[in-house]
């Protein structure tokens, strides 16, 4: 029933995700991450590692700014002590694996430009042959931009939109009802769709979140700002 799909699902799933550094050393397996060990996140946001989830290979960290505690893949975090800052003209960082398509131009956070030459959907790993070496390597979809920066404009499509956190089960129903207006179980409110693909929620249930209209129209969202969107948002026909 699309009652039972709340927000309070969204934080329980563990959305909150950043990207890969772009400098420092960035935690290479789950072994790296350590209870106690201090990391940081892309947007130089530092912590300290409090818990492991094994089954996701996720990582709880404890931020100084706030003391609260989020869940990153291994991936996504670096050593405390790295900068922290993204190079300029990076392009959008790939949110799901199904943005990994053979043909694709794509870049690394060191700047390294290739191609996606194959795939491994068992492990979302995207195989790269990069132009300056000419060999291929296989990378997560996560650490990986596209080398399209054309922005997104116009209107996201009126309709509902089924809301999934880390590829797993539908977390939210959530109604595009207009050009500028949404619900969300019942609860409704405004948004604006900004010429670089920024979605805004200026009120309502979403107002805490922080979203992007990303390929194939999918709707992007998290609650830290960064440029990773943990749960993603596909318009579903069937649903009304």
């Amino acid at each position: 029933m699309p009652g039972k799909y709340t927000i309070v699902f969204l934080l329980c799933a563990g959305i909150l995700l950043a990207v890969a550094p772009a400098h420092g050393q960035q935690l290479q397996t789950f072994k790296d991450c350590v209870v106690g060990k201090r990391v940081s996140t892309n947007d130089g946001r530092k912590g300290v590692i409090t818990r492991l989830d094994t089954a996701w290979s996720y990582c709880y960290v404890r931020f100084d700014d706030n003391g609260k505690e989020s869940s990153f893949l291994y991936s996504l975090l670096n050593a405390a002590g790295g900068t922290g800052q993204a190079p300029a003209g990076r392009g959008q960082q790939l949110q799901s694996f199904k943005d990994c398509v053979v043909g694709k131009r794509v870049s690394t956070n060191d700047g390294r430009k290739g191609v996606i030459t194959r795939l491994d959907p068992k492990w979302s790993y995207c195989f790269v042959r990069f132009d300056d070496n000419g060999k291929e390597t296989s990378l997560l979809y996560s650490l990986l931009n596209s080398e399209d920066n054309t922005p997104n404009s116009g209107n996201l499509t009126v309709g509902t939109y089924e809301c999934v956190t880390g590829g797993r089960s539908t977390t939210m129903l959530l109604r595009i009802t207009g050009p500028n207006a949404y619900s969300v179980s019942g609860s409704a409110g405004k948004f604006h769709l900004e010429p670089s693909g920024k979605i805004v929620f200026e009120t309502g249930p979403m107002k805490e979140f922080s979203s992007k209209l990303l390929s194939g129209g999918r709707i992007g969202l998290n609650l830290n700002g960064g440029a990773f969107y943990g749960t993603s948002c596909e318009l579903n026909r069937n649903l009304h």
